[in-house]
């Protein structure tokens, strides 16, 4: 049985411990309401402060370089801060003070002018029998929280103003294809096109289906389930309209995303591109006819120079002249290097480029043909690249291949020698090196090409000069010719 001293004893070790859980508990209290942003502060029903934290001490004496003290009238000391103001304190207080919750913004300006805007919320404290004993207040300065806000309500209002004004048909969509939203343009345009009302969540594509096929649908589902596995589209394509009008669009749809990384929607912009697609129908038709005439131009320019040349042959069959059918041989194969040009564009349809490679082969094999060598002795070897040479440049080098290429023919193998004639064409950089050589007897020493009194290297020569080429000759062990010149 216990000793009624060591009861006591017992009952005030209890009462302390009980003293300090409420001392540590009111200090743990203390230190939250001391460091919070917040302004707080609390009265009594006369209005004296009962407490305040240190960020309601600061920002008074910083504001209006008036410090409260605890049991000054609360209202008194907001009209010393704000004169004309503590009237509506007290109507704010009177309000708590019947047991309600209110709160209120107020625009503050301190001593110094500046503007600070509080949101105040104020709460009653009640006694154990219910009734109001004091009220509680905290205040956040929202300052820039409502500049922010009026910020961005204007730029969303500036984003609608653009979204409604412009001429371009923007609606969105979720991944059930509904219409999620739309601008004024493309409920219009729907309208007239459709004869129905758009709709939030109506399906967009079932919508189109009566003005595109089944293919064009197809496509559309295609572009819409790109665009949700992240993927920016850009198509075209063509609506029928209610009065049977084709009406064609160019359409964009990009993937909205959300926080988190995933695509909430899609946003779809269109504009129509009729009137341009029905000029460059025309352009294309023009086009069309312009390369049909072009076409039969060369025709007619290669039939031409097959009459002149076919001429030329009856001509020479009544000149018994060595050196006169010469003359009118090499003047034969130069018309057929023209014709074989207008016959290759012909044939190609590009009458902007001719494939020169293919062309100084034909060519060549025909000079052989036409020097009656075609018994094997002379033999042609090639190495060509593919180039592709203006019509301004492959006819002069057309002319120089055919001028050089004979010359080796008639000088280059004597007394019916066997030999060969190397041709190469390489594209280097946008420079052409075209080189034509034999392993012929060489041309004579007493000979200077670039000023010889033969009309095919005079023509080689005038040329080279329309070409604004430069020209290499060598003449070891045969004769060896370089050009080069840059490629238009």
């Amino acid at each position: 049985m216990s000793q009624p001293g060591a009861q006591s004893e017992l009952s005030k070790l209890r009462n302390i411990m009980a003293v300090k859980k409420v001392d540590d508990q009111s200090a743990k209290i203390q230190a939250i309401f001391n460091a919070s942003n917040h302004m707080i502060w609390s009265v009594d029903r006369r209005l004296n402060f009962t407490s305040f934290n240190e960020v309601f001490t600061k920002r008074m004496t910083e504001r209006f370089n008036l410090k409260p003290n605890l049991n000054e009238n609360a209202a008194d000391f907001f009209e010393a801060c704000l004169p004309g103001r503590g009237g509506k304190w007290r109507e704010y207080y009177a309000i708590v003070l019947k047991g309600e919750k209110i709160q209120i913004e107020e625009l503050i300006k301190d001593t110094a002018g500046k503007e600070h805007l509080e949101e105040i919320s104020m709460s009653p404290i009640k006694d154990d029998d219910g009734e109001v004993c004091e009220i509680a207040i905290l205040s956040q300065t929202v300052t820039f929280k409502r500049a922010a806000e009026r910020k961005l309500k204007d730029q969303a209002a500036k984003i609608n103003a653009i979204f409604d004004s412009t001429a371009m048909f923007i609606w969105t969509v979720d991944k059930n294809i509904r219409i999620v939203s739309f601008n004024r343009v493309f409920a219009n345009q729907y309208f007239k096109l459709f004869g129905k009302e758009v709709s939030i969540g109506s399906n967009f594509s079932e919508g189109l289906s009566d003005a595109i096929t089944p293919e064009a649908q197809g496509m559309l589902n295609l572009y819409f389930e790109k665009a949700f596995a992240g993927e920016k589209q850009q198509f075209e394509g063509s609506l029928q309209g209610r009065k049977g009008k084709k009406r064609w669009m160019e359409t964009f749809f990009n993937p909205i995303y959300r926080e988190d990384g995933v695509i909430k929607e899609v946003s779809c912009l269109s504009h129509e591109i009729t009137d341009k697609k029905e000029i460059q129908v025309q352009m294309l038709e023009s086009i069309r006819e312009k390369e049909v005439l072009l076409q039969e131009v060369h025709h007619r320019v290669k039939n031409n120079l097959q009459v002149i040349s076919s001429i030329l042959n009856l001509q020479s069959s009544y000149v018994k002249d060595e050196n006169s059918l010469n003359i009118l041989r090499e003047s034969q194969n130069r018309i057929k290097s023209m014709s074989f040009i207008h016959e290759s564009l012909y044939q190609t349809g590009d009458f902007s480029r001719i494939e020169f490679s293919d062309y100084i082969r034909s060519l060549s094999n025909s000079l052989i043909h036409s020097y009656s060598l075609g018994t094997g002795r002379v033999s042609l070897n090639t190495d060509f690249e593919k180039v592709f040479l203006s019509l301004d440049q492959a006819i002069p080098c057309g002319l120089i291949v055919n001028e050089l290429v004979s010359n080796a023919l008639k000088y280059a193998f004597p007394n019916d020698a066997e030999g060969e004639i190397f041709m190469e064409l390489k594209d280097i950089n946008d420079k052409i090196n075209l080189t034509i050589s034999d392993d012929g007897i060489g041309l004579p020493k007493s000979l200077d090409v670039e000023n010889s009194d033969t009309l095919g290297l005079q023509l080689v020569y005038t040329l080279i000069d329309q070409l604004d080429a430069h020209i290499n000759v060598t003449s070891k062990k045969g004769t060896k010719y370089l050009i080069t010149f840059d490629k238009q």
